[in-house]
């Protein structure tokens, strides 16, 4: 307002009284009025002076020279106007300059705040972070237009360019976060100007190109107090140099840009976590194969388009002698066979072609398709054969083999139950002919001992001769050694004296009402038997007992009056009894629901077993009364060769604090397992490493004799190892070596990163490590290897002697020649008593 108050006076000063604001245009009009008047009136003057000199006129009323010097005095004093007029009109146009320069100056910063709120636009508009990108170039080369461009991440301790433009070909350019231009900026936090040649003693690890004289800027991108990324802008050869006012435009800028990549990275994380959670939920943990309920759905989408052009195909495939490999070598050993078999499955069947892992050693192939059942058995042939071969473990090759039954869908079956039945009634003929046995549906099948009419025949006779047994595991207080519960586990003791366990023949039965009297005397018989065992042991018995009970029979109306007969016959208290619910058997929550809270009410408890290997393990929690989770043994095997499975393990345990439930860890075999447990919070556990399930009357002596002072520690126990090698014969030779020595070998890995990681976790006693190994070599790892478990006695092993000082300076504690293996135990010895272990 000022300004335009100064410009009206001006004009009016030179006479532009009629303009309130004049221009440029009318101050040069005026001009040209001024001039021309002037020059009129100085030539007049001048003539008329003329004339009076060289003819001289002497009028009487006036002398001469007081006409002369009148001319003369007129002359000036108008000259004197128009220079003062002139001054006047330049100020006016110097003020008029300064205006219009300031009003060009406003309005491209007008431009300038109009372009980044359109850029603010097009980014909140973006979701995807190729979108994102592309707008946040595209916006930075609209702002500057004669310029390139580029956005580099953060990526951990490196910066790398993820988008770029005009010249796209830098793209995927990885520089230290520290290192050059973009390195400072984003080390710094604080935008940079750089107009001529760039200081390499200032920006260490500069490129070549960057130090020749140039004209760019760089930004960095922050979210919140985190430097997520630098935004770079350059101004081409030719162009024009970029400003402070550039910087600060491109700064602003960067504020909405770095916002939009934040989000566009949540919106990622979000979806790969959705992703995730999506392929959790139809997936086997364990082997990557579709779970049952996946499969029970792609079974059922092909039932509904079948048509007569082509058949399809259920196999039905179970494991010959896996069993035995758990029992034998244990339960995360056989959890590598299992992996090995689904890689297998996948490695004979074609691209459409859909397995899933049902439960246990048993396994899904669907073949959509086929020409008929021959087909089918063609594939299942290959498969009997591909799962006959050895499997090669870290310690031993175990021998397995593979049963496979079949049936077609539509003609054996229209719905899954139906189709699994008659496939499982094929599979059960096919192991009663031999092992590695394939058998399509037929009715005659039917009449077969272990189909589920069969079964129901069978557990019948089986009660009504007293066939069946319970078997008692105890459930360990992890602080104390004492045994605080028992988990009754069903056995079938044959005529011929072989006990079964409960898993192979009550999987028939579940599907038919045959579980439902099975389950009333389980809970009689593990009623009475703690009385029994609580008045045998005193002080030392265990406060309750748990019972496996079927989702079938929970669904009966009578379940609940089972239970309290049950208690009352045999005078326990409500409270000592706990209700084991499988996860998979409890996918029916609203039938299970009812019966569960009404038993709680009255002081029953209820555990969710098998916890994790379900495909809605959270919602039971909330859904189900459930009191005590059981973390599954699938997820106590892998603790201390695969650090995610603690991760999980301390989630779940945190979580299930949080609701107010007891944790069990089943499973436990190794003392690093039971280690790993008790460091997650779990308080309870059972396993092989307490006690085997035993018969109540040896369950009572095991009581009786067992110190129940003893402490479980934390500490080392026997002593534990963890081999790394990347050739898998010296593993198993220095793994015999140290287990002969009574070491516990915890895991036997074959590169520096899986040690690092092992290592982390289970803290191990020693450690041997190959010199030599694939990408990062034993001596490069041991700083971290220290760093991962700082008390752990590491020896380096090697066929190369002339490494041994590389190996001492790098802080290994001992050396071995593989040429004398034999002498590992003896540097073992040697360190471990030096560092006083």
């Amino acid at each position: 307002m000022r300004a335009q108050e100064e410009l009206t006076r001006a004009a009016r000063v030179v006479g532009l009284r009629g303009v309130d604001l004049p221009s440029l245009e009318d101050v040069e009009r005026r001009r040209l009025q001024l001039w021309a008047v002037s020059t009129v009136v100085i030539v007049s003057l001048s003539g008329t002076l003329a004339v009076l000199l060289f003819w001289p006129v002497e009028p009487d009323w006036l002398p001469p020279v007081a006409l002369r010097a009148g001319i003369v005095a007129v002359s000036v004093a108008f000259c004197g106007y128009a220079v003062e007029k002139e001054v006047h009109l330049r100020r006016l146009t110097r003020l008029l300059v300064d205006e219009r320069l300031l009003t060009v100056a406003l309005r491209n910063r007008l431009a300038e705040m109009d372009a980044i709120l359109e850029a603010g636009r097009a980014l909140n508009s973006a979701r995807e972070l190729d979108q994102v990108l592309d707008t946040v170039l595209r916006s930075a080369l609209e702002l500057l237009p004669s310029a390139s461009a580029s956005v580099m991440l953060r990526d951990g301790g490196r910066l790398e360019v993820v988008a770029a433009a005009p010249d796209a070909s830098i793209v995927g350019t990885v520089v230290g976060s520290d290192a050059g231009i973009a390195g400072s900026v984003a080390e710094r936090g604080e935008p940079l100007l750089l107009d001529g040649p760039a200081d390499p003693g200032r920006f260490p690890g500069l490129r070549r190109d960057r130090r020749e004289a140039s004209s760019a800027l760089s930004v960095p991108l922050r979210d919140g107090d985190e430097v997520i990324g630098v935004l770079n802008v350059s101004a081409r050869e030719g162009g024009r140099r970029l400003t402070e006012f550039d910087l600060r435009a491109v700064a602003l800028f960067a504020e909405h840009a770095a916002a939009a990549v934040a989000k566009a990275r949540l919106v990622a994380d979000a979806r790969e976590q959705a992703e995730r959670m999506r392929h959790q939920a139809h997936h086997d943990a364990l082997t990557g194969l579709a779970n049952r309920s996946s499969f029970v759905a792609t079974v059922d989408h092909a039932l509904a388009r079948l048509d007569d052009r082509a058949a399809s195909v259920l196999l039905f495939v179970d494991l010959d002698g896996f069993k035995e490999v758990n029992d034998t070598h244990g339960h995360s050993t056989g959890d590598v066979v299992l992996a090995v078999v689904a890689d297998r499955i996948r490695s004979v069947l074609r691209d459409g072609d859909v397995a899933a892992r049902l439960g246990g050693d048993e396994f899904g192939v669907l073949l959509e398709g086929v020409a008929g059942p021959a087909d089918g058995e063609d594939v299942a042939a290959r498969l009997v054969d591909v799962l006959g071969e050895p499997v090669a473990t870290d310690i031993t090759t175990i021998r397995i083999g593979a049963s496979v039954g079949i049936a077609v869908l539509g003609e054996h079956g229209t719905t899954f139950d139906e189709l699994l039945h008659h496939a499982d009634l094929a599979l059960y003929a096919a192991k009663r002919d031999g092992a590695n046995g394939i058998q399509v549906y037929a009715p005659a099948l039917e009449h077969g001992l272990l189909d589920p009419r069969g079964a129901q025949a069978s557990l019948r006779r089986a009660l009504r001769d007293g066939e069946l047994r319970l078997h008692y595991q105890p459930v360990i207080d992890i602080e104390h050694g004492t045994v605080v519960g028992v988990e009754a586990l069903l056995r079938w003791q044959r005529p011929d004296g072989e006990i079964e366990t409960a898993e192979r023949f009550l999987r028939a039965a579940t599907r038919t009402s045959a579980i439902v009297p099975v389950g009333r005397w389980a809970l009689d018989r593990a009623c009475a038997d703690l009385v029994d065992l609580r008045r045998r042991t005193g002080d030392r018995a265990p406060a309750w007992v748990s019972v496996n009970v079927s989702a079938r029979h929970v669904a009966q109306p009578g379940f609940v009056d089972d239970v309290r007969r049950a208690l009352d016959r045999s005078g326990l208290a409500p409270r000592q009894l706990v209700l084991e619910v499988t996860e998979g058997q409890a996918a029916d929550v609203e039938r299970c629901q009812q019966a569960l809270a009404s038993l709680r009410a009255e002081g029953v408890r209820t555990a969710l077993d098998d916890f994790g290997t379900g495909y809605s393990s959270l919602s039971h929690l909330l859904d189900l009364p459930v009191d005590v989770v059981k973390i599954d043994r699938r997820f106590v095997a892998q603790l201390h060769r695969e650090p995610r499975q603690a991760a999980l393990l301390n989630g779940v345990t945190a979580l299930a604090r949080d609701l107010g439930l007891e944790v069990i860890a089943e499973g436990i075999e190794l003392d690093a397992q039971l280690r790993l447990v008790q460091l997650a919070g779990c308080a309870l556990a059972q396993g092989y490493l307490f006690v085997r399930p035993l018969p109540l009357d040896e369950l009572v002596d095991v009581i009786r004799e067992r110190d129940t002072d003893h402490h479980l520690e934390l500490g080392p126990g026997r002593p534990t190892a963890v081999v790394c090698d990347d050739d898998a014969t010296a593993r198993h030779v220095v793994a015999a070596l140290l287990e002969d020595a009574g070491y516990e070998v915890l895991a036997t890995v074959g590169t520096a990163p899986e040690l690092v990681d092992v290592a982390r976790v289970t803290q191990p006693t020693v450690a041997i490590v190959d010199v030599s190994l694939p990408g990062t070599s034993g001596i490069e790892a041991l700083p971290d290897l220290a760093a991962a478990a700082p008390d752990t006695v590491v020896v380096m092993f090697s066929a190369f002697d002339a490494v041994r000082e590389a190996a001492a300076s790098g802080g290994a504690h001992g050396f071995v020649d593989k040429s004398t293996p034999q002498r590992l135990l003896e540097v073992l010895a040697q360190v471990r008593a030096a560092a006083g272990a």
